[in-house]
Formats: C-alpha cells, structure tokens, sequence
C-alpha cells in the first residue's frame, strides 16, 4: 500500500520504510565518520612533509570549501531529482577520496583526498538529513529530527577514535585506516540501490544549482533566533577536530594518536547524549543548557590547558561537548519545525552552510595566527571567541520568542501524526503532516 503526500513524495509502509530509515542512520553515520579519518595524522603528516601550521589550515580550509561550494549549489538538488541519485553521488565522491588518500602518497593528494570527503558531506547534508524524515518510523518523526542533529557529531567522534585505534594496534596503519573507511562507504552506497526513492522528481534542478544561501520564508524568524547557538557549538566543534592531535600533543604531552580520538570522543559523545537526551524537553530551555555549558566547559578549558590538566581538559571538554549537543540539537528541531516538506534539503542545507561557516572559517584564522602568536596563546583565543560567543547568543536567546512557539507547533504535529500513523495501520513517510 502506498499514499502520496502533497508534494508528491511516495509514502510507503512496513518493511521497506524501515530499511530506508536504518540505511539512512547507517549511511549518515559512515558518511560522515570518514571524513575524521585524516584526524590522528595529521602530526605524521607534519613530519613527513615538513609541512608549517599554514598548510595544515590550508589542508583544514581546502575540505571546508569543497563541502561549502557543494552546499550552496547542489544542497538542495535532492529535493528535484531525489535522494537516492545524490546519496549515492556522495558515496563514489567519498569513495574516491579515501583511495587518493590511502594510495596518493602527497601533499596534492591529501589536498584533493580532503576536497572529495567535504563535497561528499556537501551533499549528503541535505539529501540525508532529509531521508531520515522522509523514512521516519510510525509515530517517531521526532527521532529523526533528534538523529539529524545526533548522527554528525557522534559520527565525527567515531571516525577519529577508529583511524586513531587502528593506528596504534598496527604499524604504519594509515593505509589501512582509509582501506577500511572506503569498504564501509562503498557497502552504503551498494545498500542504497536498494533503497525506495521517497521524493518523485519535480522542474527547477537546474535552477537550484544557482549558487544561493535560501531560507524558507517560514523558517526565517526561528533561523535567526538560533544562529548564535549554531555558530559557537560548531565553532568549537572546528577546534576540535581540526587541532586535536596538536592540543593533545603540544598542550599537554601526549604523543599517542589515540590521545587525538580520544579528544574528539569527549567532545562529540557528550554531544550527541545530551542532545537526544533532551529531546523531550522544551526546545527553548535545553539551548539556554547548552549555551551555558558551552560558556562553562569553555572557561575549564582554558584554566585546565592552562595548568597543564589531562583529566581537567577531558572533563572539560565533557562538559563543553554536552553545550555543543545541547545548542545544536534544540536549534536544529526548532528549525525542522517550521520548515515544509519541499523545502527540508533546502532548508537542512542553509543550516549547515551556516555551521560549517563557523567550523572551518576560525579554524583557518587559527592556522595562520599560530605561526604569529605561538600555538598557546592562539587556542586561548580561540577558546575566549567561543566563550564570548555563547555568551552573546545567551543573551539573544533572553530576548528571543520565536523558538517557544516553534516547539509548540512541532509538539502539536507530531502528536497529530501519531494519531495519524495508528489509524492507517502504521504508514510512514514525508508529505503526511
């Protein structure tokens, strides 16, 4: 049995929906883990090349424009042709860039290797993201607004901690490493043959390939009222996974790329806990939550690089890790919200141009300051920008209004869609709100 809702995406039930939900939660996860891959050697790489703190930011800058240009061109082509062809487009680009990873054996080769992973990212950002609420299982829409925001930190989190566990079990692992990323990209991709298209294709793919940052006109009021939140979670998110393996390594003297995942870890598994964690909470309170943990952690940060504190800097990063979650997640859902159903790629891509803006851009600043400043003094920096951040989006959130009603609504339509789901005997799928 099939319906179809007013967009003309198919609703299917049973069996096949829930695979195309896990093969989406698999897919997101895997597809975004390998991108942290190139994390715990980036020292290695230092070393070998003889490459300065600049290059390493050119490196960091080079995945972020990859996967920026993607988004702001074919971030929102999923919602025209479907999401089964651009999916599966990311999956051969991530691909493609592991094996010039694992096999390049140059600095041009990393370069482009990094390009590849962020216009895979690029892509999936939207037609992922908006796969888990096409497949979203009977009565749980709420769960895949919760995974949207979930999935990609704890994802980062396992990439790092995997490339950093091979690399110290085996020798010389970095082949390996990205050998094993690309078999779990390339069985995703092969699952996503299988995978029933949820949108039917629709005019207007060429003309969304224009560059553009859109919101849709619902979603705006919402959109600007989180910004700060997006901006400082993610903002320390760059920290993180750009300059783990330095901050493990030159701030605190450990020299075991595990030292590196273990760093991400603390940070992205508190996130992605904290922010499921909450999701039955008022949206508007767990970002006040976040904030101030952010704004908290980052402050213990400091103090704990500071006195040269491992188990400080791990229970910091804890907490800030729990902010980030906190920040993220709330503002996400509050998004998804407001947002309509032919416009959820559209609307989930402007999202993370917006937060991969605020992951990449102080990183690269980072990098060529460091030559400058010294490495200390520049993450002091950074972390008081952070910090000042939060603090500033603490008090936009104070003035704010927009998000309480946002939650309403969406606590509203899923309990309509609950009801929905039990009267037609459990069919799932986009277009039904």
């Amino acid at each position: 049995m099939t319906t179809e809702g007013a967009m003309g995406v198919s609703v299917t039930r049973g069996g096949r929906v829930r695979y195309g939900f896990w093969v989406s939660v698999v897919s997101m996860v895997v597809l975004v883990a390998q991108t942290t891959a190139p994390s715990p050697f980036y020292p290695e790489y230092q070393e070998r090349w003889g490459l300065s703190p600049v290059m390493l930011a050119v490196i960091f800058a080079v995945y972020v424009v990859g996967l920026l240009v993607v988004l702001l061109t074919a971030g929102a082509l999923s919602d025209y042709i479907g999401r089964k062809p651009v999916i599966i487009t990311a999956g051969i680009l991530a691909l493609a860039g592991l094996l010039l990873l694992a096999w390049g054996g140059s600095v041009v080769a990393l370069i482009v290797g990094r390009v590849l992973q962020g216009a895979c990212v690029g892509l999936i950002a939207g037609a992922l993201g908006a796969a888990l609420i096409d497949f979203h299982l009977p009565g749980k829409i709420r769960l895949s607004a919760v995974l949207n925001g979930a999935l990609p930190p704890l994802a980062l989190a396992i990439g790092a901690i995997a490339a950093a566990g091979l690399s110290v079990v085996m020798a010389n692992a970095t082949h390996l490493v990205y050998l094993v990323f690309a078999v779990a990209v390339l069985v995703c991709t092969i699952l996503w043959m299988f995978v029933p298209e949820p949108v039917h294709p629709r005019q207007g793919a060429l003309a969304s390939l224009r560059p553009s940052l859109s919101i849709p006109p619902q979603t705006r009021s919402v959109f600007l009222a989180v910004l700060g939140a997006l901006c400082a979670s993610w903002a320390l998110a760059g920290l993180y996974v750009g300059s783990a393996a330095s901050i493990t390594h030159q701030s605190l003297g450990l020299t075991s790329p595990l030292a590196s995942g273990l760093t991400i870890l603390a940070l992205q598994v508190p996130g992605a806990v904290a922010g499921s964690a909450t999701a039955r909470f008022h949206a508007r309170t767990v970002i006040f939550f976040g904030l101030g943990a952010l704004l908290i952690g980052g402050v213990l940060t400091i103090i704990a690089l500071t006195n040269g504190s491992v188990w400080g800097f791990f229970a910091a990063t804890v907490i800030a890790g729990a902010g980030f979650g906190g920040a993220f997640q709330s503002g996400l859902r509050l998004i998804l919200a407001e947002t309509p159903d032919n416009t959820r790629s559209q609307a989930l891509s402007s999202v993370y141009v917006v937060t991969y803006l605020a992951f990449g851009i102080p990183s690269i600043i980072d990098g060529f300051l460091t030559p400058v400043l010294g490495f200390a003094v520049t993450l002091y920096l950074y972390l008081a920008f952070v910090c000042v951040l939060a603090a500033v989006a603490f008090l936009i959130q104070l003035r704010s209004r927009p998000a309480e009603r946002s939650e309403q609504e969406a606590e509203v339509e899923e309990s309509l869609e609950t009801l929905d789901d039990t009267t037609t005997g459990g069919t799932a799928g986009t277009g039904s709100r």
